[in-house]
């Protein structure tokens, strides 16, 4: 099978906070995840609740070897339920800078 990626992915973990905003800017819901691996256009989240196709969620991801966390946007763009009542995520940014997407390649000490 032809790999259709555009990036690379490496299997690095961050802890991630997530949350999703309603149109008039109330949150509808926040929480943590981790990350199974990153690109620069996009993200694979281990999440312990349901997220329909589609969401846009907001992230903050720690690369611990930076201050500050890196801030982004994804689309969910596939869902797969895991057996330990977690759901894995395929996410591709909708909004990142071109040097956050950078930090994301960095490997934490």
């Amino acid at each position: 099978m032809k790999e259709r990626r555009k990036y690379m992915r490496l299997k690095i973990n961050y802890k991630v906070n997530y949350s999703r905003f309603s149109e008039n800017g109330e949150m509808i819901y926040e929480g943590e995840a981790q990350t199974e691996d990153v690109s620069k256009s996009g993200v694979r989240l281990k999440i312990s609740k349901f997220i329909n196709e589609g969401v846009i969620l907001n992230l903050k991801i720690y690369n611990t070897f930076y201050e500050k966390p890196i801030d982004c946007s994804g689309r969910i763009v596939w869902m797969k339920k895991m057996t330990d009542n977690y759901f894995v995520y395929g996410l591709d940014f909708t909004r990142i800078g071109w040097i956050e997407s950078d930090k994301l390649l960095e490997k934490p000490n």
